[in-house]
């Protein structure tokens, strides 16, 4: 080989190199294709007394979509979501799920709150479609293999708060909850953890869901006298306990409620006092806002300049969800496989996915794990508060 060749040979490598470096730094997203898009669902309650949570949802989910389908969708293929309102109503869910699996064809189905997700259930297992849920009641995903929860469980919620309790010396308790599941859950938790420590329950007081008083419930349990209250409420069945703890100056007690944090409850100001003189404890998820990690941060800003608010937690599970659901999806699209029996074997398979609201694995009944965090109320805010699984 003479030196010209060897030099033309050079330049021809230099080229492909060169070429090779360009083409992957300008590397543009897969264009969409005209193929039929994949389709989503989710039935969310927009409207009536559970949009406090829908809208945020159904913004998590919306902007998690939108962002697929800007990076290439799935495979190329156009991540399709559509969305139903059912104003917090089962009835309505099942007209709105009705039409996702019949007409719409979807392949999944989101829904969140339990008495709804309760309602669709047997709809989406029907129709062999798989439903991703958010709420605290493991029963519902653990009833099928198309059934999936991306939620806390409220039975750990129970047990750590009366851990919280042991650790600031309380002997005896009293138990407020609502007629549901859920409720039944927290109750399971904190008996088992109680009769462990050898804590003492003075009095179970559950109450109906449509209750729009809690005094009644707080008077009996005051004739008690425990040394703490153990709550598991609504956002507004918290601003009545607190009402109620208020009127009835029953403040001498301590306060350990799950999801205390909520916006409205702590712009309540009898709630801000309660919380103050009980020194109130609460569980909170563990998507934190002013997180330095980038995934967060990312969110969070987008998630700002599109819909000008701050994210809540459950606009953040969603969004992880869509975006577990969309690398599923792409794996079983390779495969020629869309359908729900590769979606749940995929989604089974998860473990430690690096969501912007924590690590998310699934257990082998469709149950994930999340980590939460607890916190204080002390002299008007909120401050970690460390309790110690062991």
């Amino acid at each position: 080989m003479n030196k010209t060749t060897k030099i033309v040979i050079g330049i021809i490598v230099a080229i492909v190199v060169i070429g090779g470096i360009w083409y992957r730094v300008n590397k543009k997203p897969t264009t969409l294709t005209t193929k039929e898009p994949i389709k989503i669902g989710a039935t969310l309650p927009l409207t009536g007394s559970l949009a406090y949570k829908g809208v945020f949802e159904k913004n998590g989910v919306e902007l998690a979509a939108d962002e697929i389908n800007s990076l290439g969708g799935i495979n190329g293929k156009r991540l399709q979501l559509i969305v139903e309102d059912n104003e917090g109503d089962p009835n309505k869910a099942v007209t709105g799920v009705m039409k996702l699996v019949n007409i719409d064809n979807v392949l999944v189905v989101l829904s969140a709150f339990t008495p709804l997700t309760q309602a669709i259930a047997p709809i989406v297992v029907e129709k062999n479609k798989v439903l991703i849920y958010q709420s605290s009641v493991s029963s519902i995903a653990q009833s099928s293999d198309n059934i999936f929860k991306d939620y806390y469980n409220m039975d750990d919620v129970g047990r750590m708060l009366v851990k919280a309790a042991y650790k600031e010396g309380i002997k005896s308790v009293a138990l407020l909850i609502p007629l549901y599941q859920w409720g039944e859950d927290f109750k399971r938790g904190a008996e088992k953890e109680a009769q462990k420590l050898g804590m003492d329950i003075k009095i179970i007081e559950i109450y109906d869901p449509s209750a729009t008083d809690l005094k009644s419930n707080i008077l009996k349990i005051k004739e008690k006298n425990p040394e703490a209250i153990l709550s598991t409420n609504l956002e507004k069945h918290n601003i009545m306990m607190m009402k109620a703890l208020y009127d009835l100056n029953f403040l001498n007690i301590r306060l350990f409620g799950v999801e205390l944090l909520h916006e409205n409850i702590n712009k309540d100001p009898i709630s801000i006092e309660v919380m103050n003189k009980t020194k109130a404890v609460s569980n909170w998820f563990y998507f934190d806002p002013s997180s330095t990690d980038l995934k967060t941060k990312n969110f969070v800003e987008n998630y700002k300049k599109r819909y000008n608010k701050e994210p809540s937690a459950d606009a953040a599970y969603f969004y992880d969800d869509v975006y577990i659901l969309a690398d599923v999806l792409k794996i079983c699209d390779s495969k020629n496989l869309i359908n729900s029996e590769c979606i749940i074997s995929e989604l089974k398979k998860i473990k430690d996915y690096p969501g912007v609201a924590g690590k998310v694995t699934f257990n082998n009944d469709g149950v994930s794990y999340r980590p939460l965090r607890f916190f204080q109320f002390i002299n008007g805010k909120w401050y970690p508060y460390e309790i110690s699984e062991d």
